[in-house]
């Protein structure tokens, strides 16, 4: 697939690496879901032809246009929006709304817990109560995603009393190589869209054993952000 004149996604290697991470998570009893917002300014022409050749169960976006599309297009699909801006929405085509805004919530809402003063999120007392009421089932956190997660906020986050059925959404690609310790924390779930693009450890760029590197063909040495950076400029 042709994404600019000098970058060709080649489906075959990125099958092999969604492959890799679906037996991955499953071999440590974690959920995923694949972000692919590195795609969110192409078309919705493009995002089906993309979604022809991942083999996933669950996909994040913040195109809320490209998310209905996929919907409409693969129903069976799980479908999350990532909601950076904490919008009030209610729509048939999202499954999972991750939020930091504690208004008009259900069953779909994913509601993000504050664990460092500079990032969104809702204090987790209050989300405890919710989650005791049932009135959401799923919640979790922002890290940064340049780096691991540190242990005094994962520490932090097992303070809570969340519920053991509740999903919890704590791991990222900058955090692939710390499943366990996700999990030992209370986290069984992630979202993670660079590591299968990629195949690199997020802070020292290692390639991780069993993915490849190669997913996109090009003469010039590329990285998740320059292809976003392209992406945008090609198609403005």
């Amino acid at each position: 697939m042709e994404i600019t004149k000098d970058i060709e996604l080649i489906p075959e290697r990125l099958i092999e690496n969604i492959e890799f991470l679906n037996d991955y998570f499953k071999r440590h009893n974690v959920q995923w879901t694949f972000v692919a917002k590195l795609f969110h300014e192409y078309s919705v022409d493009f995002m089906k032809e993309f979604i022809k050749i991942v083999p996933v169960e669950s996909i994040a976006l913040y195109n809320l246009t490209q998310l209905e599309a996929i919907k409409n297009f693969k129903p069976s699909l799980e479908t999350w929006f990532i909601n950076y801006e904490g919008i009030e929405i209610e729509a048939p085509f999202i499954d999972v709304n991750l939020t930091h805004n504690p208004t008009n919530i259900d069953k779909s809402t994913c509601l993000m817990v504050t664990l460092e003063e500079d990032r969104y999120g809702v204090p987790g007392e209050e989300v405890e109560e919710l989650i005791r009421s049932n009135q959401i089932i799923k919640t979790g956190a922002y890290f940064d995603c340049s780096r691991p997660p540190e242990i005094e906020l994962l520490k932090k986050w097992s303070t809570y009393d969340f519920q053991e059925n509740t999903l919890k959404t704590m791991g990222t690609s900058s955090a692939f190589s710390m499943i366990e310790t996700i999990k030992a924390y209370g986290g069984n779930h992630f979202r993670i869209g660079e590591t299968a693009f990629f195949g690199k450890e997020i802070n020292t760029q290692q390639n991780i054993k069993g993915l490849r590197q190669d997913v996109f063909a090009s003469r010039k040495k590329i990285n998740y952000h320059i292809i976003e950076n392209k992406i945008s400029h090609e198609n403005n």
